[in-house]
């Protein structure tokens, strides 16, 4: 198994050290929604539920690039019908 090397810190952790203060800008905590929804979008189009999606399975990258970590126990989800 081979895993990309990233560079960044878990988003319970990114949070955990921005929210003591004001909190996230606007603009910011848009980007990470946006990311986290469209990770899980993509793998959703392709029938497949995360099945355990929290702050600490998802990354922020260095260069604010957001990714869904830990499929471990995903599942396939059937067609309606």
């Amino acid at each position: 198994m081979t895993m990309k090397m990233l560079r960044g810190q878990p988003l319970n952790d990114y949070l955990a050290n921005q929210l003591p203060g004001d909190g996230l800008p606007f603009d910011r905590a848009c980007l990470i929604i946006f990311g986290l929804g469209s990770a899980l979008g993509y793998a959703h189009k392709h029938r497949i539920a995360h099945s355990d999606f929290e702050p600490a399975n998802a990354f922020i990258c260095e260069n604010g690039e957001v990714k869904v970590l830990d499929f471990g126990i995903a599942r396939v989800v059937k067609q309606p019908g």
